[in-house]
C-alpha cells in the first residue's frame, strides 16, 4: 500500500490520500495563489500549456493544474521521497 505523506490528494473516486488533514489539495493557501495567478496570466482554455511540477512528491500540485486544464507533468527524483511512498 502506498502511503501519502505531503498531500491530500482527492483522486477521480473520491478517495482522499490523507482524508485525516481535513482538507484537500486544491484548498490548501498555496495552490490557491497559483492557482488565482495561472488563471490571471493563462485565461481562457489551459490544454495548450504544460505545467512541469519538478520535486512534485505524489504529486498533488501536478493534479490539481491538471485539473485546471493543464497538461501537466510531476517529476519526483530524491531518493528518499521515492522511498516514503514505496
Amino acid at each position: 500500500m502506498i502511503t501519502f505523506t505531503a498531500h491530500n490528494v482527492r483522486l477521480d473516486n473520491g478517495i482522499q490520500t490523507k482524508a485525516e488533514v481535513g482538507y484537500t489539495m486544491d484548498q490548501y493557501p498555496a495552490f490557491k495563489s497559483a492557482q488565482r495567478i495561472l488563471n490571471l496570466v493563462f485565461q481562457g482554455d489551459k490544454k495548450r500549456f504544460r505545467i512541469v511540477d519538478i520535486g512534485c512528491l505524489e504529486g498533488g500540485y501536478a493534479t490539481e493544474f491538471a485539473r485546471m486544464g493543464f497538461e501537466s507533468l510531476g517529476i519526483e527524483v530524491r531518493k528518499e521521497n521515492i522511498a516514503e511512498i514505496f
